[in-house]
């Protein structure tokens, strides 16, 4: 600990920035046990080098206690306090789906929701319908990408895609360099998409530049298993948010849920 003029300080050793300089006031620095040379973690406010994103101009707020050894008796008594409250929920991942809620204003159908937007003995057919005209009726911004417009072409004339209600965007110069990257993360994980087509990866991969460069916030899909392992390295890499739809969930078990 310094005190330097009026402005007393410690330094704090990190793995990340290594040594932050953080000021406290004296009554801080005093107060409770001593802490010096022992392992403890703060709460503090201050600003951020966007070049390296070091923290700087630090103030503490409060220490935090961490003690990384197991105690069976606090963790039961944890267990016994928070079990009140979660007892009540039966399904955990229903009740997490319901809580994560975000309000989306914009979304990128892929082929797999065309298709079945359009073939009306398919059995997912409403689904994609109630979709659809729920986007409308929220004035949720529609993307259709000129990918999805050449996958479908290929069996039916593109003119029959719902085209005025939709935005098209093309697949452009700066869409093959995001994709090039995404795909270069993608081959730091092949453990995690063994099991996926490299042909679904490369396509993936180029929508998922489309979402990105234009902060589209939802995307459709029938697939949404195998977009979510894709997505998840590249989420886990990037500063990206984007909501993933199952085609095959109706829409009444999300209605007031994500948007």
């Amino acid at each position: 600990m310094k005190k330097e003029g009026n402005n007393p300080n410690f330094h704090l050793l990190t793995k990340e920035y290594g040594k932050l300089v953080i000021s406290a006031t004296e009554q801080q620095l005093l107060e409770g046990e001593k802490r010096l040379f022992k392992i403890y973690g703060v709460r503090a406010k201050g600003k951020q080098n966007l070049s390296d994103g070091k923290p700087f101009d630090l103030k503490l707020i409060d220490y935090i206690t961490y003690n990384p050894n197991y105690d069976e008796h606090k963790l039961d008594l944890l267990i016994e306090r928070a079990s009140v409250n979660w007892n009540v929920i039966s399904n955990v991942d229903s009740w997490l789906e319901k809580i994560r809620g975000v309000q989306m204003d914009s979304i990128l159908l892929d082929t797999s929701f065309c298709i079945r937007l359009l073939k009306n003995n398919d059995d997912l057919h409403q689904n994609a319908k109630d979709y659809f005209k729920y986007f409308l009726e929220k004035k949720i911004e529609i993307y259709l990408s000129s990918i999805v417009i050449a996958e479908y072409s290929v069996k039916d004339a593109p003119a029959n895609l719902p085209l005025e209600f939709v935005k098209i965007i093309p697949f452009d110069f700066f869409d093959g360099k995001t994709a090039e990257e995404f795909h270069s993360i993608l081959l730091n994980h092949k453990e995690q998409v063994a099991s996926i087509e490299r042909n679904v990866i490369k396509d993936d991969c180029k929508l998922m530049a489309q979402l990105f460069n234009r902060n589209i916030q939802g995307y459709i899909t029938k697939d949404r298993k195998s977009f979510s392992q894709i997505i998840a390295p590249i989420l886990a890499s990037k500063i990206f948010v984007i909501e993933v739809l199952d085609l095959e969930i109706p829409l009444k078990d999300f209605k007031g849920e994500l948007f």
